[in-house]
């Protein structure tokens, strides 16, 4: 038990020495700088497509990951297509 203790120590001495070294210097100032630059709540460029792309990119991939899509005409028609679609 003894030796695995050791190594277990060791290990985890390893472990505090880098995160000190991470912490200190240029590396933090680098990871400071990215983050605060870093955008919040990015926003993909699709969305800027036109509206009939944007539906288009859904449905591929939609079908990308093997799932099936049914392309109604108006919302009206929904509540029979999911009938439709059920039965």
């Amino acid at each position: 038990m003894t030796d695995r203790s050791g190594a277990r120590a060791q290990i985890l001495g390893g472990i505090r020495g880098t995160l000190r070294r991470a912490d200190e210097g240029a590396a933090a100032q680098a990871v400071d700088a990215r983050l605060a630059r870093h955008p919040r709540n990015t926003i993909p460029a699709r969305t800027a497509l036109p509206h009939a792309e944007i539906v288009d990119l859904f449905v591929a991939m939609v079908r990308d990951v093997a799932a099936t899509v049914d392309r109604i005409e108006r919302p009206e028609d929904a509540p029979r297509r999911i009938a439709e679609w059920l039965a």
